[in-house]
């Protein structure tokens, strides 16, 4: 028995004793497919067709052959049964990756491309994520094959939510912020200095993005007496600020501004940030980028586009960079440019309303 190179095998029901138990095997090809079921002992049906067949001696079933390069094997659910019948496929070189290629997942697909945008809008984080991958799946397709070549994974943060932390002095709203932007309450509010002393974390969609939203605890002003539980809470909000794709620094018109924090936190910042004025009814912020009230909800689809636009703008997701949306995507080949889909562009819009030319 042999010629199982590129053959992958695996269980696809659920571990434990059950009346059938299927088991998936997919190849490179319909050749390649037929010449290892016959080493092992298994007529194979033509494609499209099933029948009930002799399982290498080890059990009667039925196999069903769906596409070309796919097959099931249905057999009496048994887990001894059941193992070794892939320990008798494995033999004959067939494997059992942890994943299986998008294309096997997928064998409905019309092609790569296809099945390669099948996998990742199953793990898609937001609305924005799926728009993104459909545009770019067909710019995939008519990419040239230097344009392939170029294409980077610089929209990872539609697959994985990035990190956005808050960071400001104790007592400015932050945690009304919080509560007021995920459309619940998940901070203790109240009008008390250093109220949270953990980080709160909460998933949110900002503009169509999905992200980790960290609110911290407030900072001490300099030169403050503080005990050891503020100093730890310290510590750890320079941490999580560390770790933050985006830092939204907020302030309001009766506290420090925004110079006092980046003065002691900006070195720990580093990256992208967005100043965003708190309490709008005490009073523009000088240097506010976006001015909001918690309370009154003033300002706040104003800040969830401001941090899209930092994390996943206009420009990157809809005529930037072509993204390597999945790794298995087809590598760079030689094909024309045609034009774009006309339906594809009327119906994926911009966040400013406009359509994509």
């Amino acid at each position: 028995m042999g010629s199982g190179a590129g053959i992958i095998v695996r269980a696809s029901t659920a571990p434990g004793a059950g009346a059938i138990a299927m088991i998936e095997v997919h190849a490179p090809d319909g050749g390649a497919l037929e010449a290892f079921l016959r080493s092992a002992r298994i007529d194979p049906p033509a494609s499209g067709r099933f029948g009930v067949r002799d399982l290498a001696g080890l059990d009667t079933g039925v196999v069903a052959r769906p596409g070309e390069d796919h097959a099931l094997l249905m057999t009496h659910g048994a887990a001894f049964i059941v193992e070794a019948l892939l320990e008798h496929l494995r033999a004959g070189g067939a494997t059992t990756p942890q994943s299986l290629p998008a294309r096997a997942k997928y064998p409905e697909a019309e092609d790569a491309v296809e099945a390669c945008m099948l996998d990742a809008l199953a793990t898609a984080a937001g609305p924005l994520a799926i728009d993104a991958i459909v545009l770019h799946a067909e710019r995939w397709r008519r990419a040239a094959s230097e344009e392939r070549a170029r294409a980077t994974d610089h929209l990872r943060a539609l697959m994985e939510p990035p990190i956005v932390a808050l960071l400001g002095a104790p007592n400015v709203g932050k945690s009304t912020l919080t509560n007021a932007m995920a459309g619940r309450s998940v901070s203790i509010v109240a009008d008390e200095p250093g109220t949270t002393r953990d980080h709160v974390g909460v998933l949110m969609e900002c503009d169509g993005l999905t992200i980790h939203w960290l609110d911290t605890p407030g900072l001490q002003e300099s030169g403050a007496s503080v005990g050891s539980l503020e100093e730890a809470a310290e510590a750890m909000a320079r941490r999580v600020v560390g770790r933050a794709d985006l830092v939204v620094l907020c302030a309001d018109a009766a506290g420090p501004g925004f110079e006092a924090v980046l003065a002691r936190w900006g070195g720990a910042i580093g990256g992208r940030l967005v100043r965003c004025g708190l309490r709008a009814d005490l009073g523009e912020v000088p240097g506010a980028e976006v001015m909001t009230s918690g309370t009154t909800g003033a300002g706040l689809a104003d800040l969830a586009r401001a941090i899209r636009a930092h994390l996943a703008s206009d420009e990157a997701v809809f005529s930037g960079h072509l993204w390597r949306f999945h790794p298995e995507l087809p590598p760079p080949r030689k094909c024309p440019r045609t034009p774009g889909s006309p339906e594809l562009r009327g119906r994926i819009g911009r966040s400013d309303g406009a359509s994509v030319d």
